[in-house]
């Protein structure tokens, strides 16, 4: 029985651990954009430049050369073909979307994205 009762804590010990671990929140340094509508697609070498609709992302006093809506998918992402595709497709059939971006590269003339997701309306 005793035997029996330490599994038992040892079993409630781990799947807490691994609750902890896989229920941890996004890095601080990924944030989302909300449903915005894709204004422009600007493919490159690179990757896929798009603009997005909507307030700008980048924080306020931020004077840099390009506007806080260019959003930056490089071909060097793992899921670069599938995501490109993705967006191309949501822009042609207006489709909002929901970027998730490096909070890192506001200052920088491209803003990262990471992931996304697409919804009709």
């Amino acid at each position: 029985m005793i035997f029996l009762s330490k599994i038992g804590a040892l079993v409630s010990s781990i799947a807490v651990i691994c609750l902890l671990i896989f229920a941890s929140p996004v890095s601080a340094a990924q944030q989302w954009t909300g449903a915005r509508q894709i204004d422009q697609l600007y493919p490159n070498s690179f990757g896929l430049i798009f603009y997005v609709e909507g307030s700008d992302l980048r924080p306020s006093g931020y004077n840099g050369p390009c506007p806080g809506n260019r959003m930056f998918i490089g071909k060097t992402h793992p899921n670069y073909e599938v995501m490109a595709s993705v967006l191309i497709l949501a822009f042609g059939s207006s489709f909002p979307v929901n970027l998730n971006f490096e909070s890192t590269t506001l200052s920088s003339c491209d803003i990262a994205v990471n992931r996304a997701t697409v919804a009709k309306q």
